[in-house]
């Protein structure tokens, strides 16, 4: 992880863990998909802590850096992850999610590379991962200090390559795509 936090241009921590999370469900209610970052602006009443991340994501969100995001579980990080897709230039494009911690390990390389025909039992053909899927978009990984050492390390080539090579395959793919984490 702190290989990754490195190569990540921004850092948000999501700290106050009751009062971010006491606000979560009501931020869900106001904000109902892709808008701009006011949506979040209309609940009145609004804790100074909510207002101070409002202001760090409109900030970040025009930038083109990846961003780390940091917060105990259920603070509202793939929302404040939408949020920073929406109020970035690629807020047409797709937000795919994925939580790393769900999938098992032997199964995440593939979700994120893809692979090609033949490149295993099963595989009769070729699977874009989840990289290609939101290219010209915002990918987030939620709970990546699950993944594999191993995995890591191919995940940090990729962030500073911007390309990768799908399980099996030869050819390198490049991508545009900002990755929340």
């Amino acid at each position: 992880i702190p290989a990754m936090a490195a190569a990540s241009g921004y850092q948000i921590e999501l700290e106050d863990f009751e009062e971010v999370s006491a606000i979560t469900p009501l931020l869900c209610r106001i904000y109902n998909g892709p808008a701009d970052v006011n949506h979040f602006q209309a609940a009145g009443g609004m804790s100074f802590v909510m207002k101070e991340l409002l202001e760090v994501v409109q900030q970040v969100g025009p930038s083109k850096a990846n961003i780390l995001l940091l917060g105990e579980s259920g603070t509202g990080k793939e929302l404040c992850a939408r949020a920073v897709h929406d109020a970035s230039s690629r807020a047409n494009g797709p937000f795919v999610a994925i939580n790393c911690g769900a999938i098992p390990a032997a199964l995440l390389e593939d979700e994120f590379f893809g692979h090609e025909r033949g490149a295993f039992t099963g595989a009769s053909d070729a699977k874009a991962g989840l990289i290609e899927r939101a290219d010209g978009g915002t990918l987030f990984l939620d709970e990546v200090g699950e993944m594999t050492p191993g995995l890591q390390a191919k995940l940090l080539r990729f962030l500073e390559e911007k390309t990768f090579k799908r399980v099996g395959g030869l050819r390198d793919i490049h991508v545009d795509v900002r990755v929340v984490t």
